[in-house]
């Protein structure tokens, strides 16, 4: 069955039809083998839960009709000049203003003038502390890591929190779009095994974008993911999180392809989870994607373990970013201590698999230069796996002005500057048929 979305013009009591849309995704009734379309031109301003269908008939959510694709943005809109008040001068151009509303979520990111013609859009600075308030965008909440202890509305001081944000005028004055990245629902979209999501695009949500818990036969095709992170993982060690595209606890016959990750604060594209309750990462595909300022890494290769992961064909540009970096310059934090930022992470190998087997495949990709920020490739695993870790066939795209001042590829305690190359080769067996290139300015 067809069944159709407008979450601007539908009805949440609908026919389902192309002319009687429903409202929103959990309007209707899906079941194994429907094909979901969502109207292009659309902002949804809530996270989605997206239904399942089975191995042989796979529900599948597209779009449309014309326009952009649909928007799933669950940020607040806090442009409104209305919604600010000066809290305090801080000099003869600067005040911290605070936002008058009611946040009943802890505030994870804020972003300015995104989608507006001829401005380029940006991101606030989280600083720790109210008195750590000195330059111009950078914000404070008074409620930072409550949302990590879960069940936040069960919190004493539930939405009483306070953002604070340094501005020269008026923020609603100053920018002419203000949206507050929370952590709502924590991902902006939920999906059961068994579906295929294409042509949409997720943006602004606290947490992830994307995630799946022991999910099968998943399909991501063609989705930009957008300003995805930043929320508070440890108040007390300043650390923060964020993916684009996360499979949790296990996953098996996933595809992603054909997507773009911009701005993303920790990893474009990962598989983590429990030691105790994850299944096998297997089977999973990362292909012809591209990858735009992923703070930790593009693609971040995370225990417990895996069998025949894929990355290929991929294209890799600018490690790390302002949004990543929060005005810092270099290393950043993770709760395994501080590392630059990169392309390719991988690290906490937990569950080891038979010696024969392989963890996963990283070929045919183009990595461009890092600058002074990070390295391409980091890898904490024990030696004695690397054997297991194919890694091949890749471009590296290197400035020659950085000459020794940065590592390509950090190996535990080894770092690997550009004319050190074939030693990184030979030391790892990695990227034996790989080239380094050169760019120019």
């Amino acid at each position: 069955m067809q069944i159709y979305i407008d979450p601007q013009n539908g009805k949440h009591r609908a026919a389902g039809s192309l002319t009687d849309p429903f409202h929103s995704v959990s309007d209707a009734s899906i079941n194994a083998g429907d094909q979901v379309y969502i109207k292009r031109g659309s902002i949804i301003k809530q996270e989605l839960f997206l239904i399942g269908g089975t191995p042989e008939s796979p529900v599948t959510y597209s779009s449309y009709g014309q326009g952009f694709k649909p928007v799933i943005n669950p940020s607040i809109d806090a442009s409104s000049p209305e919604a600010w008040e000066k809290e305090k001068q801080l000099s003869r151009s600067l005040s911290i203003w605070r936002y008058k509303e009611i946040l009943t979520s802890e505030v994870c990111n804020i972003v300015f003038n995104d989608h507006i013609k001829g401005l380029l859009s940006r991101t606030g600075n989280l600083r720790w502390d109210q008195s750590e308030l000195v330059e111009s965008d950078e914000w404070y909440y008074d409620n930072l890591g409550n949302s990590m202890r879960g069940q936040p509305e069960r919190w004493p001081d539930f939405g009483k929190g306070q953002l604070y944000l340094v501005s020269s005028e008026n923020p609603g004055m100053q920018n002419q779009r203000i949206e507050i990245v929370v952590w709502g629902k924590r991902n902006a979209i939920n999906a059961q095994s068994h579906c295929i999501i294409e042509d949409l695009c997720v943006e602004k949500s606290g947490v992830h974008g994307f995630s799946a818990t022991k999910a099968s036969n998943i399909t991501l095709r063609n989705c930009d993911f957008r300003f995805i992170g930043g929320a508070v993982f440890d108040l007390s060690a300043r650390i923060r999180l964020g993916n684009a595209v996360e499979f949790w606890d296990g996953a098996s016959d996933c595809v992603v392809e054909h997507c773009t990750f911009t701005d993303i604060y920790d990893s474009g594209v990962t598989h983590q989870g429990g030691l105790q309750s994850s299944l096998m990462a297997e089977r999973l595909y990362f292909r012809n994607n591209l990858f735009i300022r992923c703070g930790l890494a593009a693609y971040e290769w995370r225990g417990p373990s895996s069998r025949d992961v894929y990355f290929e064909n991929n294209t890799c540009l600018e490690a790390g970013g302002a949004f990543t970096m929060q005005g810092q310059k270099f290393m950043r934090k993770t709760e395994q201590g501080c590392f630059p930022c990169s392309f390719i992470m991988i690290w906490l190998l937990e569950k080891p698999i038979a010696a024969n087997e392989i963890y996963c495949h990283i070929r045919h990709n183009y990595f461009g230069d890092v600058g002074l920020a990070g390295q391409a490739i980091a890898i904490t695993v024990d030696p004695s796996y690397f054997s297991q870790f194919d890694l091949n066939q890749n471009t590296y795209g290197c400035y020659d002005k950085y000459k020794n001042q940065k590592a390509i590829a950090i190996i535990g305690n080894h770092h690997f500057a550009k004319d050190l190359f074939d030693q990184y080769r030979q030391m790892t067996g990695f990227d034996q048929d790989s080239s380094l290139i050169n760019l120019v300015l």
